[in-house]
């Protein structure tokens, strides 16, 4: 808001407009309110949203240039970010199915899909 020179009310207003007039549309999620092109895939979202997040592409970045299934607290040490942290971005990863949990002595060892991720990055770079 601070590029266009408006408060946040007046933004919320003109992105309501927006949505009204479809334009674009809106997804609450976690604890934002996240706005879409309206033709865009609503199944997508998350996805979307979660790849363009600076904290998610760290690590996709690290478990790729480590070229091997990693533990979290090896994740977690080598980014020198909280176990939690990346504990919940690796769990909304499974979710999205951009990372797989291998067993390994009764551990999890998380890795890339890769034909998953690559499917997502490609939209990804399309869309900016």
């Amino acid at each position: 808001m601070k590029n266009i020179r408006i408060g946040s009310n007046q933004a919320l207003w003109h992105l309501s407009c927006l949505e009204k007039f479809q334009f674009i549309r809106s997804k609450k999620i976690g604890n934002r309110r996240t706005f879409f092109k309206f033709d865009s895939n609503p199944e997508e979202d998350e996805i979307h949203y979660y790849l363009k997040v600076e904290v998610v592409q760290t690590i996709i970045k690290f478990i790729e240039a480590e070229n091997k299934a990693l533990k979290i607290t090896e994740i977690a040490d080598g980014l020198k970010k909280n176990h939690n942290t990346i504990k919940k971005y690796l769990e909304i990863l499974i979710k999205l199915n951009i990372i797989q949990i291998e067993k390994k002595n009764n551990r999890n060892l998380y890795i890339i899909n890769q034909n998953q991720y690559s499917k997502f990055k490609k939209l990804i770079v399309r869309s900016k």
